[in-house]
This record gives structure tokens, C-alpha cells and sequence, in this order.
């Protein structure tokens, strides 16, 4: 807005004929960035998680109340100030040109080498995004040197595990309980894979509770505990489980019934990808070795709920990220009514999302909720610079120009401001980057990342794109 403001005045037109011709030429390329960056932040509403669709939502409205307040407030306060000086604007105007001029010669010499480099760059992303995996640990996102950190490992090394694990157990029939001999085999069975196969550490279920007691009935020898193995234990156990059902630290395992129970134990942080597949396992396990007719086993806990979040990750972000595609899409084409163009105008902010997948595939940064939100984000930002140029070419094109002199005019006119405002917004979001929290680190840096690829992309890539898809009509000198 300022830089078309500035442009205007040397034109020689009054404050308010430069405001008036101001809003006219870059109102709508304005206002269509303010919907695309909202356009980001809203499919974060699509993630399942509460806080995440709170945040999307009243970003994309911030975004569009900056545009509201902008539009409504700056024209009278430019109109109110007095006129800046023209001078050192000239100055800094034939330093901006001479640099953009030669970097646009450079581009359209070399403009083969760009689009085999991109080609080359998208390729190597693309094995890279092959790479990625979904896969969360509960305090990932915390530096090794922060003192949480330091001492949930503690307790992952020297206890049990810091990790809660939760199974529900349902009795299938209404006279049966979790006292009953063929209902004790089965917790028996299933409490031997937990510990030996699955890693479950401080059971603690009906199971555990027929073992303990039968422990202390026998002097509270290791070896005695165990599920009685003849029937004479078995039945003392038994009476002596339904004397005390009514205790506190029962309920906390069996419901007054006998009917519903539930095992609860510690385990390692060992990653919800390991989880999956113990998780397999287990379900395995329970289908094939138990009766359900006997007992019925379901996986439960706060602990499979975070797990369950994250699978949806993966769905949630390509649904956002196609929904950003197609309405950003909608918006080009109606622009310029051109399928042709809603290609040129995507490509160069797909490739850098490419490129910062290729990244975290690399680095082997797991995507989770921390890091899966920045794609929508960074491209409903990063487009913003290409309808700046697109718009600019499109009123030059209108104007009867010849494709070249409309590319060149359009990179000299938009550059400067293309690239201060990719400057400030990577500036803001590297501010993030001095967060003890890994979650706000990663996003800072990714999204700061993708603007710098984007602003390469438009300044570079795009205007060989339109270069080579629009026929050039006439040679025009690379001057002025």
C-alpha cells in the first residue's frame, strides 16, 4: 500500500488523488491476500483439537479485521499527514530499481537453469516427504535441557515409566464377576502378556489383586505371587476378594457390580509409532487367546486418546491443505479466468510446502500437532506475494502491454515490496524461534523458511513460468 502510495505522489498527484488511486490499484490485491492468509488459519478448524480450531479461527478473523481497520484507517491518517519527502524516495527508488532490474536480467538468462533446478529441488523433496512419519512422544516438544524434561527421564529410567496405560474390562454375563475361577485364568493370561510381551510396568487390576492377596495369605513369599493354581487357595482368595470388595482401593479396579473393571500400569515414552504396533499386538492377542464369552478387553486411557489425535494428523492437514488449494484456486481463476494462470500463480508456493516437508523428512522431525499445522498456515501466507505480482501483471496486461514488458514492470513495481514484507513477516514469526517449547520453535522456523523459499520462488520461478506459458508479443529493451 505505501509503496504504490509513494509511486503515486511521484507522480506528481495530490495526497488525496494518490490515496484515491492507491485503494483502486492494490485494494483488491490487499484485500485477496487478507483472504488467503485467513484462508490458512481457517482449515486449522478442521483439526479435531479444540485449542488448534480455536486458534485457526480467531487468527483468520484477526487477519481480516487488520484488513478492515487498515483500509478504514490509514487513508485519513495518510491524508492528515503531511506529505513525505520525495527526495530521499527518488534515491531509494533508483537503488530498488538498478538491483531489481539486474536480478530480472539474471532470471530470464538463466531461466532454463531455474526450472531444472526447481525440478531437481521438487524431486529430491518428494523423497524426502516419503520419509515423514507420524509419531509423538508426551513432552517431545520440550528442550533436553528444560528440568520437566529432565526429570520425566529420570522416571522413564528409574521407574516403571512415565507413560499412563489403560485397559477396560467388560463381563459378558450379568451373574458372572471377576472372582470367578475361568474369569481369573483369563486376567491371568492376559496379565502375563501385558508384563512379558507389551512392557507394562506397576500393573495393577483384578489380576493383580488376587496375586497380592494370595501373597500375603502365604507370608508374602515372591513366589507365591500368582493366581492360586489349586483349588483349595483359589477359594480362600476368593473369599477373602469378596469380603473386602467394598473397600476403596477395590473400587478404584472393580465398580460395585463386579461387572466392569479395568487394569492400569506405567510404560516407557517409547513414541505413539512403537505404541501402534504394541497396540496390534495386544488386539491380536485378545482376539485370538481370550474367550470373550468369559471377558471382553478394550483399549482405554487419556494416554490413546493423544495417539488417536495424532493419527488424525496426517488426514486433517491434507484435508485443510486441499480445501486451501481449492478455494485459493477459485480465487485465482476468478481473477484471471484462466486455468493456465491458477497454475503459474500455485506452483511457486507448492514447491517451497514441498521443499519443507523434504526437510522435516530429512531432519527426521516426526510430524505432529506441533509441526503439522504449518503447512496451511505458510501457504495461506506465502500466496500472498504471488497475487501481489500476479495483480500487477494482470493491470498491465489489461493496459495492452506485451507479456515481457508486463512480467518486467510488475517484478519492478512489486519486488521492493515483496521483499520487505516477506522480511517483517519472517521476522515476527523468528521471534518464536526463542521459545524453550519445540512445538513454537518448529513453527517459527518453518513458517519463516517457507516465506524465504516462496519470496525465491515468485521472484525467480514465476516469472519464467509466465515467461514461457504467455506468448510474447514484440521484444522490448530490458531498461528503466
Amino acid at each position: 500500500f505505501f509503496s504504490k502510495y509513494i509511486e503515486e505522489l511521484r507522480k506528481g498527484l495530490t495526497k488525496s488523488e494518490a490515496i484515491r488511486t492507491t485503494i483502486n490499484e492494490v485494494g483488491k490485491a490487499t484485500f485477496l491476500t487478507s483472504v488467503t492468509t485467513a484462508i490458512g488459519f481457517f482449515t486449522l478448524y478442521f483439526i479435531d483439537i479444540k485449542p488448534i480450531r480455536e486458534f485457526g479461527l480467531y487468527c483468520g478473523l484477526g487477519v481480516l479485521f487488520a484488513f478492515i481497520i487498515t483500509i478504514l484507517l490509514l487513508p485519513p491518517l495518510l491524508n492528515y499527514l503531511p506529505k513525505p519527502s520525495l527526495f530521499s524516495v527518488s534515491k531509494s527508488d533508483r537503488f530498488w530499481n538498478r538491483i531489481l532490474l539486474k536480478s530480472l536480467q539474471t532470471v530470464f538468462v538463466r531461466r532454463k537453469a531455474i526450472l531444472v533446478g526447481f525440478l531437481a529441488i521438487s524431486v529430491l523433496a518428494i523423497g524426502g516427504i516419503s520419509q515423514i512419519q507420524i509419531n509423538t512422544k508426551l513432552i517431545d516438544d520440550l528442550r533436553d535441557d528444560d528440568p520437566m524434561k529432565i526429570d520425566f527421564v529420570f522416571f522413564e529410567e528409574n521407574f516403571s515409566g512415565a507413560r499412563p496405560f489403560e485397559l477396560a474390562l467388560t463381563l459378558p454375563h450379568s451373574k458372572s464377576s471377576f472372582f470367578e475361577d475361568s474369569v481369573l485364568h483369563e486376567l491371568g493370561k492376559l496379565d502375563h502378556f501385558l508384563h512379558e510381551t507389551y512392557g507394562v510396568k506397576s500393573l495393577m487390576g483384578p489380576a493383580t489383586m488376587a496375586k497380592g492377596l494370595n501373597q500375603a495369605l502365604n507370608g508374602g513369599m515372591p513366589e507365591y505371587f500368582q493366581i492360586p493354581e489349586n483349588k483349595r487357595d483359589l477359594k480362600q482368595t476368593q473369599r477373602y476378594l469378596h469380603k473386602g470388595r467394598n473397600r476403596d482401593e477395590y473400587k478404584l479396579f472393580i465398580n460395585d457390580s463386579l461387572h466392569i473393571g479395568r487394569i492400569s500400569g506405567k510404560i516407557p515414552d517409547w513414541g505413539s509409532q512403537i505404541i501402534q504396533w504394541k497396540n496390534i499386538a495386544l488386539q491380536d492377542f485378545i482376539d485370538q487367546e481370550l474367550d470373550p464369552n468369559q471377558l471382553q478387553v478394550r483399549i482405554t486411557g487419556s494416554a490413546l486418546l493423544i495417539d488417536e489425535n495424532n493419527e488424525d494428523l496426517a488426514s486433517n492437514m491434507i484435508l485443510g491443505l486441499v480445501i486451501a488449494f481449492g478455494i485459493i484456486a477459485l480465487i485465482m481463476g476468478g481473477l484471471f479466468r484462466s486455468l493456465k494462470m491458477i497454475f503459474i500463480a500455485l506452483m511457486p508456493n507448492v514447491i517451497p510446502l514441498c521443499i519443507l516437508g523434504g526437510i522435516l523428512g530429512f531432519g527426521h522431525i516426526d510430524l505432529k500437532l506441533s509441526t503439522s499445522i504449518i503447512f496451511t498456515v505458510a501457504f495461506g501466507i506465502a500466496v500472498d506475494d504471488t497475487i501481489h505480482f500476479m495483480s500487477r501483471y494482470r493491470m498491465e496486461r489489461n493496459l495492452g502491454k506485451s507479456p515481457l514488458y508486463a512480467i518486467k514492470r510488475s517484478f519492478i513495481s512489486t519486488g521492493k515490496a515483496l521483499i520487505i514484507t516477506s522480511f517483517i513477516l519472517s521476522s515476527g514469526f523468528m521471534s518464536l524461534m526463542l521459545s524453550s517449547f519445540m512445538g513454537t520453535f518448529y513453527t517459527g522456523l518453518f513458517i519463516s523458511l517457507t516465506l524465504f523459499f516462496a519470496l525465491i520462488s515468485d521472484l525467480t520461478l514465476l516469472p519464467v513460468l509466465l515467461l514461457y506459458f504467455e506468448k510474447s508479443e514484440g521484444r522490448v529493451r530490458m531498461k528503466g
